[in-house]
């Protein structure tokens, strides 16, 4: 399903916003695993894929950036600008939030000049660079843990630096919920985690799922809760502003898989204010050391290691 669906939906669109030389020069390349590409004026143009770094040449990857192709100003100002389906102001709001998100759950991260009115962002200009994320369906990633968060379902907390497949994570747990009756709603806030085009997601989820795409946490939860009656709720990246709103849905009697950026459970509770807050009873700890996704460790409600 992944060649076939978001993964190459992405490869797609980044053929299609790419300047042609870089096209070119991609397809040389191990394209289907490509995880990121990051895009700097001036810069050699930087691939990761495998759990390795390389840079993109004429003829495809190298290991010495010497070798690399140096996108001009032009050259990353069209990307942003064909992202932007040649429209840049009708962007704007997903561009102060530092990214576009692409068909297929992939992202586009942007720098460049930003406008301020009154202390607070209210446009980018003069694009400087773009970090481009690609999504990948990996089956049963979850599988080693998957008694310590279901039979029964238990709220977990998936944590990790960036980068370490906390996405990816969270959507196979969706995916090990198939063949049970259990009502799920995906919070999709960045359309990264569910990939849906045409009313559809390009990944397997559990296909008992409804998604609710670009909406900001607090009001998808609250609109779940009110009209959607989930079992689970699935939400990537919480912030502690978020926190109220997920301890509403728990303590409603709602089951939550959701996801952190920390490099520890410590840092996970101090981020997110959960000290004297009971709300997680599992906490999975990812880390790339072995590859993007190496499962560090499982811990209980009390933080006892299970793994």
């Amino acid at each position: 399903m992944d060649k076939l669906g978001c993964t190459a939906l992405a490869v797609k669109k980044i053929f299609d916003i790419f300047p042609s030389r870089f096209t070119s020069a991609l397809k040389k390349t191990v394209v289907d695993s490509l995880c990121e590409i990051r895009v700097r004026v001036g810069q050699p143009i930087l691939l990761v894929y495998n759990g390795k770094k390389a840079f993109l040449s004429n003829d495809g990857v190298v290991f010495d950036p010497k070798k690399s192709v140096l996108p001009t100003k032009e050259e990353v100002e069209q990307i942003v600008f064909l992202a932007c389906d040649k429209s840049v102001y009708a962007y704007v709001d997903q561009l102060m939030g530092g990214f576009l998100p692409l068909e297929g759950g992939g992202r586009l991260g942007v720098c460049g000049q930003v406008s301020l009115e009154n202390g607070c962002p209210t446009a980018m200009n003069g694009f400087s660079s773009v970090n481009i994320r690609i999504p990948h369906e990996v089956k049963n990633c979850s599988l080693p843990i998957k008694k310590h968060f279901l039979s029964p379902t238990r709220n977990t907390l998936v944590i990790s630096k960036p980068a370490c497949g906390k996405t990816t994570f969270l959507r196979d747990m969706v995916y090990q919920l198939r063949g049970k009756a259990v009502n799920t709603l995906i919070v999709d806030e960045r359309e990264e985690l569910a990939g849906v085009k045409d009313g559809k997601s390009l990944f397997e989820l559990n296909g008992n799922c409804d998604v609710l795409t670009n909406c900001p946490k607090k009001y998808a939860i609250e609109w779940g809760i009110r009209s959607l009656a989930p079992d689970v709720i699935v939400c990537d990246e919480l912030f502690v502003g978020d926190m109220a709103t997920v301890a509403t849905a728990i303590e409603s009697g709602i089951k939550f898989f959701a996801s952190v950026h920390a490099d520890s459970i410590e840092n996970a509770v101090k981020k997110l204010d959960l000290n004297d807050k009971k709300l997680f009873e599992r906490y999975v700890l990812l880390n790339d050391e072995n590859g993007v996704g190496t499962i560090e460790g499982t811990y209980d409600e009390k933080f006892f290691r299970l793994t």
